[in-house]
């Protein structure tokens, strides 16, 4: 199966007929899956292994932006995750999670990957979806993601991604060639305080600029690897920044900046970067 991208657990791999038997488990599932993604089937007969094929074959062929995921560690299949009805910088979010994968930080993960792929790989900037009013734990799990309700009825919770997060601009941008640079932080809370990295430079926030491939989840996950030789957990993304100035070694500088939420998972190594301390305020 191809990989197409992945993240911490999970990688996101073209739909395929060897999974045949994996969705249909998930979609005839009708306590837990379909009950909710599409309950007037509920009554219905069962899918079977040809509507299934068939499926399959029609996103291929019509090169859909659907995803299986499958765990990493395990090589467990997680479900599908979609963007569908793309026209120009706008999509639909959906997905779907087998039962035995439900309830584990999945979810979480798949859409805030899923949402960093549309950004930078389809150029999306409005992403919308639609779930079940009765799924509050799934619109919970969107709402920490970003999404936020706009509309709904008896059917249907609309929710879409909320863009406008806070965001600030320092320096003045002159009429030059500036290189930039994309970067993502984690602000650590714990016990009310905020955690920071002590480096031979000075006190910085954990995190640093993203390299060619990486999203911004694993760009923080192996920059706090570096830095404090500790694992943690994002969970929402909370401001962005960008500056416009000289670096003296690379001339006119661009930083741009995401900022997110976390907490502290817990050290499993020396930081690579000797000298570096972690520090709560």
């Amino acid at each position: 199966m191809k990989q197409i991208f992945d993240s911490e657990r999970i990688s996101f791999v073209e739909v395929s007929e060897l999974l045949i038997e994996d969705y249909l488990v998930m979609i005839n599932d009708m306590e837990n899956v379909q009950r909710f993604i599409n309950p007037a089937r509920i009554s219905d007969e069962p899918y079977t292994r040809d509507q299934e094929i068939n499926w399959v074959n029609e996103k291929l062929a019509n090169k859909d932006q659907v995803f299986s995921m499958i765990e990493k560690k395990s090589g467990d299949f997680i479900g599908n995750i979609e963007f569908m009805d793309v026209h120009d910088d706008s999509g639909e979010l959906g997905i779907a999670l087998t039962a035995l994968k439900q309830n584990s930080g999945f979810g979480t993960e798949a859409i805030l990957a899923m949402i960093d792929y549309g950004k930078n790989h389809l150029g999306l900037k409005k992403i919308h979806l639609r779930t079940n009013p009765n799924n509050a734990r799934a619109i919970h799990v969107y709402e920490k993601c970003g999404f936020r309700e706009y509309d709904r009825n008896k059917d249907h919770v609309y929710m879409k991604l909320d863009n406008c997060l806070p965001h600030k601009e320092f320096g003045e941008k002159e009429d030059v060639i500036y290189l930039d640079r994309k970067g993502a932080y984690l602000i650590l809370v714990c016990d009310g305080r905020i955690g920071a990295v002590r480096t031979w430079k000075g006190l910085f926030l954990p995190g640093g600029g993203i390299e060619e491939g990486e999203s911004d989840l694993q760009c923080i996950e192996r920059e706090c690897l570096e830095e404090m030789g500790c694992s943690v957990i994002v969970k929402k993304k909370i401001c962005t920044a960008e500056t416009y100035g000289i670096n003296e070694r690379i001339g006119y500088f661009h930083p741009i900046q995401t900022y997110y939420l976390g907490e502290l998972k817990g050290k499993v190594s020396e930081p690579t970067e000797e000298g570096n301390e972690p520090e709560w305020f």
